[in-house]
């Protein structure tokens, strides 16, 4: 195949995979694209990279999107590869965009009956004391509606502190959602899913000094098996998702409850360091095979356009033309 990647790094442990398995493979980063719209309704729209070089769309197979700063540019340049240039992606743009967003991700986990946390998004509260309350009075957390790395999360602990830093949210117009405080140990695990399995996981352990797991934070991991009931609830968070395929799944073990954090789209890599385990193989394996799936589709209607063309030159002849003949 020809794979394009959309992403700002290297990609080395995806590059080495794919030239491994003998695949052309290219790293485009989305902001050295220009989106080009025609005034035409028959497929001229296209891009353009680094202002004068058009990427020829049927030169690829397929679009591996690795999108994390300046999203949302990236994803419609995303958007343009798969509306407009009707290229397959492994992630679609609108999937990017709902794990970018924690409290639309939880919604929709929510409706598709996924333990979550219990949490609060409110633009202009006026009972601050009764939302704190209904997550089980403080310590509660504040997160940010978009954010990763741990970045943008706060643990509120006394009313003073509370009152000042909602405050100053409020103030900035700054969206964030506040969430009930699961107390276990400072434990999380992450899972990364492709397609309908969980390839690896790995649980982290926050630091002593801080709440948050996330190794770039200074946490410590360590290879776990998924159980039954968490590989369950990874596959169809995700699968709640159209489009989105690959992600990692972030859980909490709470009081023998399991409860969904977050959906990453973009998920690190440390997880294979950990695992021993190259999850991008299992990505190639997905894209592969629908490709393959692509060709015997493209196959399939080019016979059907040849036997429809050969019956109408027939047509006078009163002869039928069938594969069999």
């Amino acid at each position: 195949m020809n794979i394009l990647v959309l992403s700002g790094s290297s990609q080395k442990k995806l590059v080495e995979a794919a030239e491994k398995r003998k695949h052309y493979i290219e790293i485009f980063n989305p902001v050295d694209f220009n989106i080009y719209l025609s005034d035409k309704t028959s497929g001229y729209d296209c891009l353009y990279h680094n202002e004068n070089e058009k990427l020829i769309a049927k030169d690829w197979d397929c679009v591996i999107p690795r999108i994390g700063s300046h999203r949302e540019y990236a994803t419609q340049v995303l958007l343009q590869l798969q509306l407009n240039m009707r290229k397959w992606s492994l992630q679609s743009s609108t999937a990017i965009n709902t794990c970018a967003n924690k409290i639309r991700t939880a919604q929709i986990c929510s409706a598709n009956k996924i333990l979550v946390p219990k949490q609060w998004y409110a633009m202009q509260p006026k009972n601050i004391a009764f939302l704190i309350d209904k997550l089980g009075k403080l310590p509660v957390i504040l997160k940010e509606i978009t954010g990763s790395k741990g970045a943008n999360i706060i643990l509120l602990e006394s009313p003073l502190q509370t009152n000042l830093t909602l405050e100053s949210y409020y103030k900035k117009g700054v969206k964030f959602i506040l969430q009930e405080y699961l107390q276990n140990g400072g434990k999380d695990q992450r899972h990364i899913v492709v397609g309908d399995k969980v390839v690896c996981s790995m649980e982290r352990q926050a630091p002593a000094h801080d709440i948050r797991a996330n190794v770039s934070l200074a946490g410590t991991a360590k290879k776990i098996t998924a159980t039954k009931e968490v590989e369950e609830m990874c596959i169809k968070a995700v699968h709640s998702i159209p489009g989105l395929n690959f992600a990692g799944v972030d859980i909490i073990n709470c009081n023998d409850k399991n409860y969904l954090i977050e959906i990453n789209s973009n998920p690190g890599e440390h997880i294979i360091d950990v695992t021993g385990h190259n999850y991008w193989e299992d990505v190639l394996d997905f894209c592969e095979y629908h490709h393959k799936e692509k060709q015997k589709l493209n196959n399939a209607a080019e016979k059907t356009e040849m036997l429809n063309f050969l019956n109408e030159m027939f047509a006078s002849y009163n002869f039928e033309v069938s594969e069999k003949k």
